[in-house]
């Protein structure tokens, strides 16, 4: 029967399970349906010890020869066995077995068309081999090879692998030869503690970094391969080196003599992947007990997509999202869920709201039918959020790709396209509008209040954030020292109270120099204090243990930070203006704008960034962003978008963004209009895609492209929104989203946790709060009860107000 399976529409290549394909039905009128049904055939316990051993992993890729199983191929014990057939609704108890056993035939177009669909692999399955055969792409050649200084000291390396050891600690693996100078150091240490002291490194710095290139011996094979890494910062990276048998023979070593004995970075790095379990890496080995069903449901990696999945996870902990898009197992929840799948589009794959509902329903009710939760290595429960993946990161330059990418970034990027959403289609909710936009819940008010220090009078400003990021107050020389093996015990411990007040709140105090007073006219010293003017429902809060190094290259700060699970900000509000403080005026003497002008970037903090290299736009995009708050944030956004497709385009125009702010208030740029209408778009649709987006003009050519064919609708639909009333300004945060009371009580529900130097590479998972308040902890597709939830290295957290 079709009872499992996927019933595939030949018309419309969309696919449903039997719970929802009358919908299909009913909106298209299609009857013919072909049945695709894949299981596990336990097989015979001789057909198991007889299987061809495992084979090994040799390739950081999915899917390809030497490469990790893909996705289908996992969470799961016996043979994959694949089944086709037709039915005809909505009689889908019977099914046309294709081929038929029994020699019926089936026409020969329909037979052509079945026949590509099972030769046919997933295009998103294509889509990840390729992203993840990381192995193929090849290494730069090293500008330092060709002209390699090797000094004349009489270094001879031995032949001997057993006489190899390292010049300063004595280690025997993991060792580094300068093709320079002979000296043999070890590694640098990596993430987990293995690896060596960093003594090759070290050669390199205390020889004055002249000497960069550095053979990994145990890796040279007679074929002339092995891995050449140069420490100079400009490459900073594994390279060629075409003179390779060259510069080692300068040491006395023949390559045709020796025999690969060590792992080269790539074979490390798989094993590191294939022993990056949740129960090991986190939690001190603990067994922990899985647990699969409704609410604990796994989700698999499309292809380094752990930071998506655990952004999701935590989100979805959430009763605000669990309410929006119909997560549950009450017949309400089922009937409002059923209703959002009538009202989707013809094309529902492209439906950000259509696949949120789709993926609420199965995290809660992953089979259908409300199965209890179970446990066991072999009863894995797990989702694949392709879908939901490409919506959202759809003409998105980072998370349209299959690349790593920072969390943070795709948690912020997650909540900006559900406002975008929710102000496109509120049509589209049917839930009370208090339910709808989910994620406003995380938005607050950061207060900053400025004193002037000539005359002792204050200026307060407000800004909307969704996440805080608290800085690490660690001074360098607290760090552990790469001779270090990082045991848990070896890292410094800083208390999540000094985080907070290093970052916000009464102690936060900032200097800014060269302040021109609007009260003396006089440019002076000032000082600037951020609070927080409202406490969300929602608090995101975001460790920043990545940062930029005094070389501007990205570090880890590496310590622990004990956060509690309960915690109290009433310390750090802000409430404004208090009784004997005095204003700042508005201009300074002359009718000078006071305070520094953020629609121009400050011409002597754009000097200093381009002083460092960068692009003239680039910088002064960088400074308008940060409202020329100063050079080292300024850097620190030019680090962070300096890929961005737009990066080095001219600023936009003060008009353009003055009609941006105003947009929600409903006027747009005139001139954004006459260029959206250039494109072939009516104004009424420009002016409505520029009130979506903002005032953002690229951003508002997307919208109108993505929504050509229901722009109509959409157009009427804002039309009986004005005439009602419903496009009026949303009330404030402070309205909203703010606990009036002040007290400032918050609970963890989740946290995400990173391993890896730099937020684009390495692992994430996370630890989420169930309805049981139980920690578990979701590892992509793997979940487990949590027996040492690491509260000391996470990333994000996210605390829920009481």
């Amino acid at each position: 029967t079709a009872a499992e399976g996927l019933l595939l529409n030949l018309a419309t290549w969309q696919s449903y399970s039997r719970q929802y394909v009358g919908k299909d039905h009913a909106r298209t009128g299609n009857e013919l349906y072909m049945l695709v049904s894949w299981s596990r055939e336990e097989e015979p316990e001789e057909a198991q010890e007889s299987k061809k051993p495992k084979k090994e992993e040799t390739k950081l890729a999915i899917g390809v020869d030497g490469g990790f199983s893909p996705p289908d191929e996992i969470g799961g014990k016996g043979k994959l066995v694949k089944e086709y057939g037709f039915v005809i609704y909505p009689d889908l108890d019977t099914v046309l077995p294709y081929p038929s056993p029994g020699g019926v035939q089936v026409p020969r177009a329909l037979a052509e068309v079945a026949d590509a669909v099972i030769a046919m692999d997933d295009a998103s399955n294509q889509i990840e081999v390729a992203a993840w055969d990381a192995a193929e792409e090849p290494r730069p050649v090293s500008r330092f090879a060709e002209n390699l200084e090797q000094l004349d000291n009489g270094v001879r390396i031995s032949p001997d692998p057993k006489t190899w050891k390292c010049a300063e600690s004595g280690m025997t693996e993991n060792l580094w030869l300068n093709l320079s100078t002979g000296y043999i150091g070890s590694g640098r240490r990596n993430w987990d503690g293995s690896g060596g002291t960093g003594a090759a490194l070290k050669h390199f710095e205390e020889t004055g970094s002249k000497y960069p290139l550095c053979v990994k011996l145990g890796t040279i094979t007679p074929d002339g391969k092995a891995e050449v890494f140069s420490y100079d910062p400009s490459e900073n990276c594994l390279v060629e080196d075409p003179q390779l048998n060259k510069h080692l023979r300068h040491f006395g070593i023949d390559i045709l003599q020796m025999k690969k004995t060590e792992k080269t970075m790539i074979e490390m790095e798989i094993d590191l992947n294939k022993s990056l379990t949740f129960s090991a890496v986190l939690e001190g080995g603990e067994k922990l007990v899985p647990t699969y069903g409704p609410g604990h449901v796994g989700l698999f990696n499309l292809g380094n997509s752990c930071y998506c999945n655990s952004v999701l996870q935590v989100l979805f902990s959430l009763e605000p999202f669990q309410q929006r898009f119909f997560y549950g197992l009450d017949q309400a929840v089922k009937d409002g869920r059923d209703a959002a799948f009538t009202a989707a589009p013809p094309e529902p794959q492209s439906d950000l709201a259509t696949q949120f509902v789709k993926f609420a329903a199965s995290m809660s009710d992953p089979f259908g039918h409300g199965v209890e939760r179970s446990g066991g290595e072999d009863d894995v429960v797990a989702i694949s959020p392709k879908m939901l993946k490409d919506c959202l990161g759809k003409g998105h330059p980072d998370f349209a790709g299959r690349e790593q990418q920072d969390a943070a970034e795709y948690f912020l990027h997650v909540l900006d396209r559900l406002q975008r959403m929710e102000r496109t289609k509120p049509h589209r909710s049917l839930l009370a509008p208090e339910i709808m936009d989910p994620g406003r819940w995380f938005d607050f008010v950061v207060e900053e209040k400025l004193v002037c220090q000539q005359s002792n009078q204050v200026q307060y400003n407000e800004a909307k954030q969704s996440i805080l990021s608290l800085t690490i107050p660690l001074d360098e020389s607290q760090q552990p020292k790469q001779e270090s093996k990082g045991e848990e015990e070896e890292l410094p411990v800083v208390a999540f109270e000094d985080c907070l007040h290093a970052s916000i709140g009464p102690n936060a105090v900032e200097s800014v120099a060269d302040y021109l007073s609007p009260a003396t006219g006089k440019r002076g010293n000032a000082s600037k204090t951020p609070s927080l003017a409202t406490f969300p429902r929602f608090l995101a809060v975001q460790m920043k243990r990545y940062v930029v190094g005094e070389n501007w290259m990205p570090k880890k700060i590496e310590c622990r930070v004990p956060v509690p699970e309960r915690i109290n900000l009433a310390e750090v509000r802000g409430n404004g203006i208090q009784p004997g403080e005095v204003a700042l005026p508005d201009v300074v003497p002359g009718g000078a704008p006071s305070g520094p002008d953020s629609t121009e970037p400050d011409p002597g903090m754009l000097a200093q960034l381009m002083g460092m290299g960068f692009g003239e736009n680039g910088c002064k995009r960088a400074l308008l962003a940060v409202q020329n708050a100063g050079v080292e944030p300024a850097m620190q956004w030019v680090l962070e978008h300096m890929g961005d497709p737009d990066f080095n385009d001219p600023p936009p125009a003060p008009a353009a963004t003055s009609a941006g702010a105003g947009a929600s208030a409903g006027s747009v740029d005139p001139e954004q209009v006459t260029m959206l209408a250039s494109m072939g778009f009516s104004e009424d649709g420009a002016r409505l895609a520029l009130k979506e987006c903002s005032g953002n003009l690229e951003r508002a050519a997307d919208w109108l492209f993505s929504h050509a064919a229901d722009l109509e609708s959409l157009l009427a639909q804002d039309r009986a929104d004005a005439q009602s009333g419903a496009s009026a300004a949303p009330a404030s945060l402070r309205d909203i989203n703010d606990d009036a009371s002040g007290k400032g009580d918050y609970i963890l529900r989740g946290f995400i946790s990173h391993l890896g130097k730099t937020t684009t590479g390495g692992h994430y998972l996370c630890h989420v709060k169930d309805a049981d308040g139980k920690w578990v902890v979701c590892n992509d597709r793997k979940v487990a009860f949590s027996k040492n939830p690491p509260l000391d290295f996470g990333f994000l957290y996210v605390f829920e107000r009481l």
